[in-house]
């Protein structure tokens, strides 16, 4: 019976959450209409206490101090460190805290916790692998699948570590994993493999993985014995991220060694090669004018200067690139 409690003030409530006690206010606890205290508060429905009379929560215990802040203070106040991002939303979720939620939002799109990772498991059942990847990554492309799950437009399905979860294809995921963090298509791949990424592809929102997708398979069908003699480069500018470059193996021997721009290595068999570019070269690349000059210098400094050369640019979006060389040797 209600008598049989130690009695609170009409303003103090207290909460025991996962055994953790907080006193608070009946104020803080219903400064959101729609949350689930202003619901548990304002309800006929009779509410789990303990034995001294605070309301019985099953959850986390030691997280429910930002959401109780967040209410006292109707803003993020983290810690220093503080790395639980994925945590504390199911909290706002549970907790009916659209506001947090939000808020929690806005600070993953800033640089506060732009570094912070988030769990993403992929595939099904045993097969099953996750990946920890930023924020910033993800959101790579602006109007993608991983920008919708960030942003909470839609409920997404998680695991019990707080891992969102991904039924799709493990295996290849890697190279989609490895196009957010470093920028392009980096690790070997097959022909048959780059078929069903452009699927992946394609299924995440990724419209500029589909490009990078593209200049790989050009590349793969562009080695034969006419061909031996051009060199097709294409490059990928991003003023926010990594640049990345792809050409073919050049059978023709030629004066001019393509290593002294970047350093790209094997992922397609004999025939295509891919690489970091030092940003401070791209940068220089602002036409497709320049973009000749400066090979036209780098013709001249290796003696090569029987050569022919085509350049064209395409704006992928806002804030990325590809230029494609061609160079006849």
């Amino acid at each position: 019976m209600d008598s049989a409690r130690p009695r609170q003030s009409d303003n103090q409530i207290g909460l025991n959450v996962g055994g953790k006690i907080y006193l608070t206010t009946r104020d803080t606890l219903t400064r959101y209409p729609n949350s689930f205290f202003a619901i548990m508060l304002d309800s006929d429905i009779p509410s789990d206490r303990d034995a001294q009379g605070n309301y019985l929560i099953d959850r986390d215990g030691e997280i429910f101090r930002h959401v109780l802040n967040f209410m006292r203070c109707g803003k993020v106040v983290l810690p220093r460190g503080f790395s639980e991002f994925d945590l504390l939303e199911q909290e706002a979720d549970f907790f009916s805290l659209e506001a947090l939620e939000v808020a929690l939002r806005k600070e993953g799109a800033g640089m506060s916790v732009a570094g912070m990772s988030v769990g993403i498991a992929v595939g099904t059942g045993d097969t099953r692998s996750t990946y920890m990847i930023t924020r910033e990554a993800l959101m790579r492309e602006k109007e993608s699948f991983f920008t919708d799950m960030l942003d909470g437009g839609k409920p997404f399905p998680r695991d019990t570590q707080g891992n969102y979860v991904i039924s799709r294809n493990n295996s290849l995921f890697h190279h989609v994993a490895d196009y957010l963090v470093r920028g392009g298509i980096l690790n070997d791949i097959t022909s048959s493999e780059l078929r069903q990424l452009r699927k992946e592809a394609e299924y995440f929102g990724l419209q500029i993985l589909e490009q990078h997708i593209q200049s790989v398979e050009f590349m793969m069908k562009h080695l034969n014995t006419q061909q031996a003699r051009v060199l097709h480069i294409h490059f990928f500018y991003s003023e926010n991220g990594p640049c990345v470059a792809y050409h073919n193996k050049l059978l023709h021997r030629s004066r001019f060694n393509i290593e002294t721009l970047w350093k790209g290595h094997k992922i397609g068999g004999i025939s295509v090669y891919a690489g970091k570019v030092d940003p401070k070269i791209m940068c220089k690349f602002t036409s497709a004018s320049s973009v000749m000059q400066f090979f036209e210098n780098q013709f001249v400094a290796s003696g090569n200067l029987h050569r022919r050369l085509d350049v064209k640019m395409f704006e992928l979006s806002s804030n990325c690139a590809r230029i494609d060389v061609h160079i006849i040797l």
